[in-house]
């Protein structure tokens, strides 16, 4: 288990370097997709809603601290994440594809609604563009499921159907 861990704690900072990457050299209109949010729904999915939402936590912790925007609000909107569809895990049939990428978008709408509304009641004025609104859920669930195929064999974890 504690393997596990060391891989889980690599993965994370990886998936911060990637977010980096594709949010200052990869992006399309100028947003780039949420790669630790996508990693946040794998590990809901698979160790359950415990795990997703203290993932999410530390995930949203380390975006925050190296953003601009308000600290503690992707903390919080990835904790709600990782908890939730961590808790939705067992009730679906997540090692779909299309019920993946239906999570990956609702996620992200989730997401940026969480954001909007943190910048929105704290008075600081930013907008969701429609490239934001638009070309960030669509960018996440492009890459979902690549990014959950190189999880699943990175863990040696393949996504179950275990419907109760």
């Amino acid at each position: 288990m504690i393997k596990n861990y060391w891989k889980i704690i690599l993965v994370m900072l990886a998936g911060l370097i990637l977010q980096v990457i594709f949010n200052e050299y990869l992006p399309v209109f100028n947003v780039g997709p949420q790669i630790l949010m996508i990693t946040v729904i794998y590990f809901a999915f698979i160790y359950g809603s415990t795990f997703g939402e203290i993932y999410g936590f530390i995930c949203g912790l380390l975006i925050d601290t190296f953003s601009i925007s308000l600290f503690g609000i992707n903390s919080l909107a990835l904790t709600i994440i990782g908890y939730g569809f961590g808790w939705v895990s067992h009730k679906i049939d997540e090692s779909q594809g299309l019920v993946q990428l239906l999570f990956t978008l609702i996620a992200s709408c989730f997401y940026i609604l969480v954001i909007y509304l943190a910048f929105l009641f704290s008075g600081s004025g930013k907008e969701i563009t429609l490239p934001v609104l638009f070309v960030v859920p669509v960018y996440n669930m492009f890459l979902t499921p690549v990014i959950f195929i190189i999880l699943s064999r990175i863990m040696n974890k393949t996504m179950h159907k275990h419907l109760h």
